[in-house]
């Protein structure tokens, strides 16, 4: 750790700053060829492939326990289009098409051996993969980050044909076709491959269990003690995951009037499950299985039964499935996506041709893509153990972090068995399809001065929305409904219990010989947590009234005006753990106004332009040909993102541009032994009104063309960004027990930049 080279703030925190040096390297190449094989055919082949790699970033500390990672992207891409012209009416298209996504990240470190540090040798020979431990710090320390350690590969691939077909029947233009999509994702992953390990703000150093944790130096003085509160060493299965994408689809454009069009349309989806090419995956979660605890913990809780949980509602049941050559995906899919477009063009001659009438309703379908294999069985998570009686004593150092010895991968020959007493996500086994029903309507008219101006609505209702759901938080009926802080529960569930899955789980934190009530008030209590991924059952609805102004382009003006009021809101994340019920909420991504007015001036001056139309070249070489062109952006920002709070009410005075002092933190419980844990929160989680500081940005564009020879001109480009230098402020820190509680500490734009540019055409 270095030593502070500023001053800070009174709490000694803020008191080290690093620049973040960066190298970006980057490069791209194209290229393009068009063959007329003959009158009736024209084949066209095109590639590409780009890098970039970002290296360097933030050597905070100087040393390779924190020296970042480069991060790179390569891509590869190509076409071969074949357009056949059968007659006049009937015209083809078949296209073959690669893709590949490729990123890969690796931290400076590797082959870093640990026993360097004192770790045990059995780590190093264990490990799939050498480099620097991670070592993760909750409060005030090394930006409240962690060391980084970590190899990651993961290229993803698409293989496309598609195949259409354009008939024109006499008023009817008809399109049909279909395409076939394979999704290729390659997951080589070594991220905790020594171990990782977390320092919480005062598990081990604070006066006991319902007590507060220090107010700061809590992780650093736990590190010190070698005492992590969790970690673990992660040995990773490479993964190679497929699925398949197709569609069929028949549109028409019926030309019903000179001035009406109607376009119908109906389309055909079908995404496969995911499969992985070994069968290295698990396909689904038995919750009734019996698994080798289950009977022997059942007799050891009927000895000594909680009186909040019967015995015959404790059930320590439950088993992973595996793929077999029989059965390789973990999820079904519906062969029903039919997505039917209905869309119409009217310009009523009533109105002399100067309107136009749009308006369409349509389903649309969500892809999911390749959804990455889970791999519990064939990936070992090696858990640290801190505690075997919830934190009375440690049961492990880091100077000997896994006693047990280091697990490698077994697959599926566990069974039901597999990672008992440890975390896993599966996927939800009827996986529905997400779609979209949307309905537009618009108006153009035409006005003098080259004029146009466009309103419209967009209605948007999104359905089978996905999210995570956790299988193993402690049912609603058993948290605390008071406003404030409720001790009575919190000591109630945090109670030390004797443990009926005493040393049935061993090598995990929930085999002890004590463990706390609330453990063994959750659903299957003999794994640490289920995570249920892709369910379906999130909506949301979307409202959107658009205004556009366009001038086209005439003697030198152009500019384009939109201005947009909507509104998203949506169900689709849960305020409490153990329920089902899905918070109503102004969407993240909401941004009920947005403004953009965008334009470009050639400058009236030079030859053959209103002034100066007869100047001598020499002077119109320097005077003319200049251009001017800017960007004008006003949006609302983000909603903010709120924890478990205590609202005493009253109005919060917010302003999202006052750094010192955003909102009266007043209004809220700041003392840190008051705050509310183990509840039932109904405090929502974002507002309307409240919202993180309005982008309003400008750029600016100045270009001028000087003509070298009649075919070779230079253009001289200088361009500003940001060109007011105005701030875009973050969100003001909204944790009501740090001494920054409603402050702002940083700003999310980046300052006025300005370039210059040269460029040659000949």
């Amino acid at each position: 750790m270095p030593a502070p080279n500023t001053k800070g703030i009174y709490d000694d925190t803020n008191d080290y700053l690093s620049p973040e040096n960066t190298i970006d390297l980057y490069h791209s190449f194209s290229g393009r060829t068009d063959v007329n094989i003959s009158n009736y055919n024209k084949l066209t082949v095109s590639g590409r492939q780009s890098n970039w790699c970002q290296t360097g970033t933030v050597d905070m500390i100087q040393n390779i326990a924190y020296e970042q990672h480069a991060i790179c992207r390569d891509l590869w891409g190509g076409m071969a289009d074949d357009v056949h012209t059968f007659s006049p009416t009937f015209v083809a298209d078949l296209r073959l098409g690669f893709n590949r996504y490729d990123q890969y990240s690796f931290q400076q470190g590797q082959g870093y051996d640990p026993t360097q540090l004192g770790f045990p040798s059995y780590i190093t020979a264990a490990s799939p993969h050498l480099m620097v431990p991670v070592f993760t710090f909750s409060d005030g320390y090394a930006g409240n980050a962690a060391t980084s350690s970590y190899y990651i590969n993961q290229p993803y691939s698409t293989y496309q044909i598609f195949n259409s077909y354009t008939k024109i029947l006499g008023s009817h233009t008809v399109k049909f076709g279909a395409q076939a999509l394979l999704q290729d994702y390659t997951d080589l992953n070594w991220q905790n491959s020594t171990g990782g390990y977390t320092f919480d703000a005062g598990t081990w150093v604070k006066a006991n269990s319902t007590a507060s944790s220090p107010t700061l130096g809590g992780s650093l003085a736990q590190f010190l003690l070698g005492l992590p509160t969790s970690g673990s060493l992660d040995i990773y299965s490479p993964a190679k995951d497929d699925s398949w994408y197709s569609d069929v689809f028949l549109n028409d454009d019926w030309h019903a009037r000179s001035n009406l069009t109607v376009n119908m349309g109906l389309r055909w989806e079908y995404g496969s499950p995911t499969t992985e090419s070994h069968n290295r995956q698990t396909v689904g979660f038995n919750p009734t299985a019996a698994n080798q605890v289950t009977a022997p913990a059942e007799a050891a809780y009927a000895k000594n039964p909680l009186p909040q949980l019967p015995v015959s509602a404790f059930q320590p049941t439950g088993g992973l499935l595996f793929a077999t050559p029989d059965n390789r995906g973990p999820y079904t899919t519906s062969h029903k996506a039919f997505a039917p477009r209905f869309g119409l063009s009217w310009s009523p001659a009533a109105l002399h041709n100067k309107t136009v009438i749009r308006s369409g309703v349509g389903i649309f379908y969500y892809n999911y893509g390749v959804l990455l294999s889970q791999q519990p069985g064939f990936s070992a998570i090696n858990q640290y153990v801190p505690s075997n009686n919830s934190y009375l004593s440690p049961a492990t150092t880091l100077s000997n972090p896994f006693p047990g010895g280091i697990q490698q991968p077994v697959g599926a020959a566990a069974g039901v068995n597999t990672y008992l007493g440890q975390s896993f996500s599966t996927y939800n086994p009827n996986l529905a399809n997400q779609y979209s029903l949307r309905w537009t309507f618009d108006i153009q008219q035409q006005l003098p001065f080259d004029t146009v101006m466009q309103i419209g609505y967009i209605g948007n209702h999104s359905v089978h929305l996905t999210n995570s759901y956790s299988l193993t938080s402690l049912p609603v009926q058993y948290l605390s409904t008071s406003p404030v802080r409720d001790n009575a529960t919190i000591a109630a569930l945090g109670a030390i219990v004797p443990n009926p899955l005493s040393g049935l789980l061993p090598g995990t934190s929930l085999g002890g010989g004590t463990t706390a009530l609330s453990n063994l008030l959750r659903p299957f209590p003999e794994f640490a947590g289920i995570t249920e991924l892709n369910m379906n059952n999130g909506d949301s609805y979307y409202h959107s009234l658009n205004v556009r102004l366009q001038k086209r382009f005439a003697r030198g003006l152009q500019f384009v005006m939109n201005y947009d009021y909507s509104r998203l809101m949506e169900k689709n994340s849960y305020l409490n753990g153990g329920s089902t019920a899905l918070e109503k909420r102004v969407s993240a991504s909401d941004r009920p106004n947005s403004f953009v007015l965008s334009g470009t001036y050639e400058l009236p001056v030079g030859r053959g332009k209103q002034f100066g139309s007869q100047m001598y070249r020499p002077l119109d070489f320097i005077l003319g040909g200049w251009s001017a062109a800017g960007v004008y952006s006003l949006h609302s920002g983000a909603p903010l993102a709120w924890g478990n709070l205590i609202y005493y009410g009253g109005d919060l005075h917010y302003d999202a541009s006052n750094v010192n002092h955003a909102f009266d933190t007043t209004r809220f419980n700041t003392v840190s032994s008051q705050q509310l844990s183990q509840n039932l929160r109904t405090f929502p989680s974002q507002f309307n009104n409240l919202r993180v500081d309005h982008t309003s940005n400008i750029d600016v564009t100045l270009t001028k063309t000087f003509i070298v020879l009649e075919k070779v001109k230079v253009q001289f480009r200088a361009e500003s960004f940001n060109l007011t230098n105005t701030p875009l402020f973050a969100a003001p820190t909204l944790t009501a027990t740090t001494s920054s509680f409603g402050t702002i500490g940083s700003q999310t734009n980046n300052p006025r930049y300005v370039q210059f540019g040269l460029r040659v055409t000949f």
